[in-house]
């Protein structure tokens, strides 16, 4: 059903291209038509650059518009077939604002620095995500690297419900989904420690229809395993699903297991794709 589904798409694509190729035709002939009949003494005297230039913004046009016809039918094939909406957690709901609570902590710009490369970047980090590190472990191991800061780190872990907040939009944006039909589940990749802290204190933690913490599961995105994991555990059907991440890797993760995908990049500009649905 989905190689049919994406068959039907990319045919359809084609026939738009095919059409706009037609429209671009027609728009050249016009133009032709209509400097031989108004402009031919204009051209004659400055010269042939000008008929290229007029040609070249004819193209361009087509070119925009052809974009735009894309554009907007693959929207409306994609939401026509959503019933779910799939949000990550960080820096699409909620601010991963540690830089701030450092600053607020007191910590100067080369502790700030140090945090990023040895801690907050590093691989550790990523076995916190993915549940096969402790944060007890990963605190010592964060010790290790980069000693002259063993008081900044504990006193950073031991303050970690300060290091996110939820956007005020994130909640109303919910809301507005739910209040439409759609079912709306969170798919994140968050430490367990982390996550006992700061999900309680979310408003739309209890909203929603449910989520899947990697963590919890020991993988995280982009394993296609964990997206398998959402669909086989709340019933739904990959194509039925919209997927909306700040990194491209993972919005190309759940395409690969038949989801629709946007990459989060602001507010406004989620806000606009879903407008026709909000």
């Amino acid at each position: 059903m989905v190689y049919l589904q994406q068959f039907l798409f990319v045919y359809t694509m084609s026939q738009v291209d095919k059409h706009a190729c037609m429209q671009l035709s027609i728009w050249r002939m016009y133009i032709i038509e209509l400097i031989s009949e108004m402009m031919y003494e204009v051209y004659k005297r400055v010269g042939i650059s000008l008929l290229d230039y007029t040609m070249s913004q004819v193209d361009k046009h087509a070119c925009m518009q052809l974009s735009i016809w894309r554009k907007n039918l693959k929207y409306e094939v994609t939401m026509k077939n959503i019933k779910n909406i799939v949000f990550d957690v960080g820096m699409v709901l909620v601010d991963f604002c540690w830089k701030e609570h450092c600053r607020n902590l007191g910590f100067d710009e080369s502790v700030i620095e140090a945090f990023d490369q040895y801690m907050v970047m590093s691989d550790c980090w990523d076995q916190m995500d993915e549940g096969t590190m402790s944060e007890e472990k990963a605190i010592e191991y964060f010790v290790s690297v980069i000693p002259q800061y063993e008081a900044e780190i504990r006193k950073f872990w031991d303050t970690k419900e300060g290091f996110v907040k939820e956007y005020d939009y994130a909640t109303p944006m919910i809301s507005r989904l739910q209040e439409k039909g759609y079912k709306v589940y969170l798919l994140s990749n968050y430490p367990k420690e982390m996550y006992q802290v700061h999900w309680p204190v979310f408003s739309f933690y209890n909203q929603v229809d449910g989520y899947i913490v990697s963590a919890l599961e020991c993988m995280r995105k982009p394993n296609p395993a964990i997206y398998k994991l959402l669909c086989e555990r709340f019933a739904l059907l990959p194509q039925e699903c919209l997927f909306i991440d700040d990194r491209q890797s993972n919005v190309d993760a759940a395409i690969s297991v038949g989801m629709s995908g946007i990459l989060f990049e602001e507010y406004e500009q989620l806000a606009d794709y879903l407008s026709c649905i909000m």
